[in-house]
């Protein structure tokens, strides 16, 4: 799996890509016809040099060498041709690909992304999905047509001298066998390297992220010690990559060299007739677009070799990420939600035996606990982000498993513990996900919450910019963006966990009069060890021991739905 594997070692699964492929096939098919067409002119080309070596063409030479000369340029321009209507397809199978890749991305269970890590995810999005596309180019733009020419080529030297042609072929087929091993060797260098790589790219992040830790305790030493020896692991790795694919390029340089030298020494001893100037030439020139043909794949190879190990990773985020079909599309109607003998987990390390809670409109309800109780696994629960192993969330009396699941989520507004913002400005976070949200409602939103007091103060008000992560703001002030997010959504279910971690009591007070006052009020869940929030809340009850108790009731209640 992508979190226990980090090479992905594997066999490539070929026909997921090729999926992917369909509706370009007519383009692909072009394609190789108009490499066909250089094939045939490229002949055409070698039976006008042939001809012109006859003393019947020396009288037609300046004809024989035009014609020669302009099948040579329709090649290239044959040969352009079918480059251009390949890379076409090639990059829309790619687009096609990413969004898939987005799609699957969107779609890995809850916390998925923290087990996998964020850095893979990133390197699978962009720098995989970019080898495939390469891997793609090279090997229907350059390796399929590099066959195509050099089949017609073998051809038609078995018609103008079979020993000679069938002698090349034999070579060709022996400089692949060749170049599979050393590409097998190549590929667990890479793979190592790639891993490298990968921890570099953590170490970065890493970096960056206890950047202000390392300034305030003085660990610069420390930090820089531990990238320096990422870094030169990295170096060595590609530095024998280098080495090795320098090697490898000029050995089959050396190899395709010999194969041609063999054919020459054939040649020396062939049959007389066979070295008359009108053979000969075109069996020089067909050698020499042969040589090219050749090493045109050998050179593509690599970067079909760079690919696979992307293609597997890839591969495997597609499946891992399958997106679940909504199952039945039935709609909430009245929003009345319950959860009724939620479990999750096994025997002792079930953090959840058996929850039943109500939740109405209008009404504010705290959950309390200790930590590791599984307040926050209930809240996922209920947003539908995981499946409890027995029990069930209903919605207006429906199990949520049969009602559609994105019309239910986005009927709840969801504030994390730690608000999630990015580089944009504070209106745009607000109205994170729907951008054509009026700006009216961002503005009231931002007003119910607190936002507009100190947005207000800032150069553009709203339309501030906002750095990675909400900065420069305050935590404070980022979770009150994430609160007027989730209320400009209109939510019908407001879910809010520890929102008190970054609020003052005052703040807290405004929040749930705040919540009291909206029209059409929702039905609240908190998650939350405030007093102030406690004593302002209709109904509160403690997680413990798996099972949800009113406080100041024996451990063997629960409070019933």
């Amino acid at each position: 799996m992508l979190g226990g594997d980090p090479q992905a070692r594997g066999a490539p699964d070929w026909r997921a890509f090729a999926r992917l492929g369909r509706g370009n096939y007519p383009s692909l098919l072009a394609g190789t016809l108009a490499t066909l067409l250089r094939s045939a002119l490229l002949i055409a080309a070698t039976l006008a040099i042939a001809r012109l070596m006859t003393p019947d063409g020396a009288r037609q030479s300046w004809m024989l060498a035009a014609v020669a000369a302009a099948c040579t340029i329709a090649s290239g321009i044959a040969a352009y041709a079918a480059r251009a209507v390949t890379v076409g397809a090639v990059k829309r199978v790619n687009a096609r690909l990413r969004i898939a890749l987005v799609e699957a991305t969107l779609a890995l269970p809850s916390g998925a992304v923290e087990r996998i890590g964020a850095a893979r995810l990133r390197h699978i999005l962009a720098q995989d999905s970019e080898r495939l596309d390469c891997m793609a180019n090279a090997l229907l733009g350059v390796i399929l047509p590099a066959i195509v020419t050099a089949v017609a080529i073998l051809a038609a030297l078995i018609w103008i001298a079979p020993l000679v042609g069938l002698s090349a072929a034999l070579l060709c087929g022996l400089l692949v066998l060749l170049r599979r091993g050393s590409a097998r060797k190549m590929r667990r260098l890479v793979d190592e390297a790639q891993e490298a790589i990968e921890r570099l790219d953590s170490g970065m992040a890493l970096l960056l992220h206890r950047h202000g830790l390392a300034r305030s305790s003085a660990s610069e030493d420390f930090e820089r010690a531990e990238r320096s020896r990422q870094i030169e692991e990295t170096a060595r790795w590609t530095g024998t990559i280098a080495r090795r694919m320098a090697r490898l390029s000029e050995v089959e340089g050396a190899r395709t060299a010999l194969a041609i030298l063999a054919l020459i020494l054939l040649l020396a001893h062939a049959p007389a007739d066979l070295l008359a100037i009108d053979r000969l030439a075109p069996l020089l020139f067909l050698l020499v677009l042969l040589r090219g043909a050749v090493q045109q794949a050998q050179s593509a190879v690599r970067d079909v070799d760079g690919g696979r190990p992307a293609l597997v990773r890839v591969q495997q985020l597609l499946e891992h990420g399958a997106p679940t079909a909504s199952a039945s599309g039935v709609a909430p109607r009245d929003w009345i939600v319950e959860a009724r003998g939620i479990a999750f987990g096994h025997g002792d390390d079930a953090l959840l035996r058996g929850v039943d809670l109500a939740l109405a409109a209008g009404e504010v309800t705290v959950v309390s606990g200790a930590n590791g109780t599984g307040k926050t696994t209930f809240l996922a629960i209920l947003l539908g982000l995981i499946t409890p192993r027995s029990g069930a969330v209903l919605v207006d009396g429906v199990d949520l498993r049969e009602i559609d699941g994105t019309t239910y989520r986005r009927g709840i507004g969801h504030v994390a513990q730690s608000a999630v913002l990015f580089p944009g400005t504070i209106a745009d976070n607000i109205a994170y996900g729907d951008p054509a949200m009026a700006r009216a409602i961002v503005r009231r939103a931002a007003e119910a919450t607190g936002v507009a007091g100190f947005a207000d103060a800032l150069p553009g008000g709203l339309d501030f910019r906002l750095g990675d992560g909400g900065a420069p703001l305050s935590g404070g002030q980022r979770q009150r963006i994430a609160l007027a997010r989730a209320l400009a959504r209109r939510p019908r279910l407001l879910i809010l966990d520890e929102p008190g971690n970054h609020l003052d009591a005052d703040a807290v007070q405004g929040l749930v009069a705040a919540l009291r006052a909206l029209a059409d009020a929702p039905a609240v869940l908190i998650v939350s060890h405030d007093p102030v929030i406690i004593a302002a809340a209709d109904h509160h009850y403690r997680l413990a021991d798996g099972i949800l108790l009113a406080p100041d009731r024996p451990a063997t209640i629960s409070s019933a739905a």
